[in-house]
């Protein structure tokens, strides 16, 4: 089932759950984020308007995950911008997260 956002929940916070039946999620100690999977922010990318927190979407995974390309959106579906960010600067949504929401300077 889908949020309002459109993300469907990733399920990566599940330590041991097998994916496609024979990967483990959790691999070397770092959760695997895959493509469509909704990520929080870690930094604040000021020069995108952005702050840690912020939650967007993978549309591209980098060399097995050294990088994404996350695309970031209003609530009503405008993107904000698509940004490439190095692994360090995104996370899996925790289970027991809520969505905040503030708004965006103007353009």
């Amino acid at each position: 089932m889908a949020d309002a956002r459109g993300c469907a929940p990733s399920g990566n916070w599940i330590a041991g759950q097998l994916r496609h039946g024979s990967l483990p999620l959790i691999l070397l100690g770092k959760a695997m984020i895959d493509e469509h999977d909704c990520v929080v922010l870690t930094q604040d990318l000021p020069d995108e308007g952005l702050k840690a927190g912020d939650i967007g979407t993978v549309v591209h995974i980098h060399e097995g995950g050294a990088a994404y390309e996350v695309e970031f959106m209003t609530l009503a579906g405008e993107t904000i911008c698509v940004a490439t960010l190095l692994a360090r600067q995104v996370r899996p949504i925790a289970r027991r997260e809520i969505a905040h929401v503030r708004e965006i300077a103007a353009a």
